[in-house]
């Protein structure tokens, strides 16, 4: 579970960049690191580029909780961010936020893509935090699922070349 990343033990440093295991470096990763997400996460939306997929979808509709759910949060939104990669700003870590996310994943537990779903409940929707990365910055992609012809992409999740 994610959430211990965002344990009050990670306030010894000022800004965390998370990557997944399974993401590939293709350049240097400093003009991202320059950015200093100050108090935000900084994450890619999920549905980038056309944003055509919303927050529910991370989650079991078929769920009798999945009412109280929508209830609680506006899963319509379309910017909701994957958690593949994330940096952020060590001071969105309060006393409590640890616990507010685990509280958030067992009163809701029909999330079908782990932690992504809860996350983006808890910066995104209750806390506004998150904020979408650069796409670019100079000639550079900051990242995307796959390589790109002809463009400079900095993170990826796949080696596949995507025209």
């Amino acid at each position: 579970m994610q959430s211990f990343l965002f344990d009050k033990k990670l306030k010894d440093w000022n800004y965390i960049f998370y990557l997944d295991i399974n993401m590939k470096i293709h350049f240097d990763m400093t003009t991202i690191l320059d950015i200093s997400p100050v108090n935000k996460l900084l994450a890619r939306a999920d549905s980038f580029p056309d944003y055509d997929r919303c927050l529910e979808t991370q989650f079991d509709k078929t769920h009798p909780l999945y009412n109280d759910l929508a209830k609680t949060y506006n899963l319509k939104v379309n910017n909701y961010f994957q958690t593949g990669i994330m940096y952020y700003d060590t001071d969105i870590i309060q006393q409590d936020t640890k616990q507010s996310i685990v509280d958030i994943v067992e009163s809701f537990p029909i999330s079908i893509t782990n932690e992504q779903g809860i996350l983006n409940l808890y910066f995104h929707l209750t806390k506004n935090l998150y904020e979408e990365i650069p796409s670019e910055i100079g000639d550079y992609v900051t990242y995307f699922y796959w390589k790109l012809k002809n463009k400079k992409v900095i993170i990826t999740k796949a080696n596949k070349t995507f025209d």
